[in-house]
């Protein structure tokens, strides 16, 4: 019934209004109610048909916790070019982002820059001979190793935040067709930051929240008679 362009609006109606840190990382989530894991520890890979994949990347504000945006991948796509399209679709401004070894990648920093967010990501090691001095390529990758902020150690809050999620609420993705998956996820996701928001509420601030069901009734005809005596 709801297209991703409503549930995306819906989902905008819980971000915070003041946001100063935020922080992205990726996850893996398991489809059909089945743990790839145990899967492959039973040998069963062989009798049971292949598991689709599901690649969750959440972009976070780091104090509240809430979700700011996030990107579903069936595939193992790079973590960096997730990240190029949340930041490319960010309009939040003048903030902080953190990442790990994985977002490291200068395109991506120019990205994020241009798109108000003044990102951090450890430098990887890529010299195999293991040069301790060697010098980064590219001036924002450079600042990163030479002044890392003192808040590098808040990048955990969004390991925690997935964690969370799939200890609670998203054990699986239940749905088979993708866009089904990203509708689930996205409703998944509302359903979170509704609670971290009534978390967050003051006690003398009261904030109302409308649930709604809906229910199919199947009236059965004369015609669904006729064609069983058939």
């Amino acid at each position: 019934m709801f297209s991703m362009k409503t549930i995306r609006q819906l989902f905008k109606l819980l971000l915070p209004k003041k946001i100063k840190l935020t922080a992205i990382d990726s996850t893996g989530i398991d489809s059909f109610r089945r743990s790839k894991h145990y899967e492959k520890r039973c040998n069963e890979i062989s009798d049971l048909p292949h598991m689709t994949y599901a690649k969750t990347s959440l972009f976070v504000d780091v104090e509240s916790k809430i979700i700011l945006d996030w990107d579903l991948v069936m595939s193992r796509e790079h973590d960096v070019k997730i990240a190029e399209r949340i930041f490319k679709r960010n309009k939040i401004k003048n903030v902080y982002g953190l990442g790990d070894k994985g977002y490291d990648s200068e395109n991506l920093h120019e990205i994020a820059r241009a798109n108000g967010i003044m990102f951090y990501a450890p430098v990887r090691k890529m010299d195999k001979r293991g040069f301790k001095n060697q010098r980064p390529k590219g001036i924002y990758r450079r600042q990163c190793k030479e002044n890392p902020p003192k808040f590098k150690g808040m990048r955990s809050i969004v390991e925690n935040i997935n964690y969370v999620l799939k200890g609670t609420q998203i054990d699986s993705l239940r749905s088979k067709n993708h866009f089904m998956r990203e509708r689930e996820l996205g409703w998944h996701l509302i359903f979170y930051n509704i609670k971290r928001v009534i978390g967050l509420t003051k006690s003398k601030e009261v904030q109302t929240f409308l649930f709604f069901q809906i229910r199919i009734y199947v009236f059965p005809d004369n015609a669904y008679f006729q064609a069983k005596d058939l």
